[in-house]
């Protein structure tokens, strides 16, 4: 059953029209797509996604971005953070944009997992005013979007204030998530994609298991380390096969 439709009826020869509408937020139906999918957070994310993760200070957003990240290696995939992990074999650790991007080449020299991500905790303009986090954040992250999106990986974003996130990861990204209690567990799941339309509220979901070190004032250079347009322009006269080689020879100046 859809989850709306109308009916049209003649009793005593009046002609009358009656709506129903499901709610496809209740509680059986969330544990019912969670027993399904037990990857619901990562189940969205194949190829050029993007996602993001907002909520105050100590609401679990970067224990969400870890469980993602989380299930994404549990499915088989790779997973890299600038969110500093205390385990070894985990996802990898990137301290920078240069970083970043060869870990990005080794992954595509030998690509094993079908699919790969990068999870931003982006919390370093926490201290900038709206104006300039609407401008040079957008600015600096649009390019780090359209380059990953470029080389087929996926990105998720984490940040404070919903009002910093891009809006081009706001416009485009199919998965989104709000953290709302201090001390995590608590969080709105708002997905597009397989899982169309769905949205709810879960409580009580399980923290990572992934042990990882995190920052109230965190900072990871974008642009200041590389010209991600000039990148996007490189990778587009090169064939996919070439890419990991066009990403080093731009990193190191041609």
């Amino acid at each position: 059953i859809s989850d709306s439709f109308q009916t049209i009826e003649r009793p005593g020869g009046i002609t009358a029209v009656g709506s129903m509408v499901f709610d496809r937020a209740r509680g059986e139906m969330t544990w019912k797509v969670l027993q399904d999918g037990p990857h619901i957070l990562a189940s969205n994310f194949k190829e050029g996604q993007l996602g993001w993760i907002s909520g105050l200070l100590g609401t679990g957003k970067t224990a969400t971005g870890c469980s993602i990240m989380e299930q994404w290696i549990d499915m088989g995939n790779r997973a890299m953070s600038n969110i500093k992990t205390a385990m070894e074999d985990s996802f990898a650790y990137v301290r920078d944009a240069k970083a970043m991007l060869l870990e990005i080449a080794d992954v595509l020299d030998a690509p094993l997992p079908d699919y790969w991500i990068m999870v931003f905790d982006e919390l370093y303009v926490s201290g900038w005013s709206k104006a300039e986090a609407s401008t040079r954040k957008n600015k600096d992250l649009d390019g780090v979007a359209r380059v990953i999106r470029k080389l087929g990986g996926n990105l998720i974003v984490i940040d404070q204030r919903e009002a910093s996130v891009p809006t081009t990861i706001q416009e485009l990204a199919t998965s989104r998530y709000y953290c709302h209690r201090v001390g995590g567990g608590v969080l709105t799941v708002d997905l597009r994609g397989p899982y169309r339309y769905f949205k709810t509220k879960i409580e009580d979901f399980p923290l990572t298991n992934l042990e990882f070190e995190t920052k109230d004032f965190a900072f990871f250079p974008t642009t200041e380390a590389v010209d991600f347009d000039g990148l996007y322009q490189a990778l587009a006269k090169v064939e996919p096969a070439s890419f990991p080689k066009a990403i080093r020879q731009f990193l190191h100046g041609g």
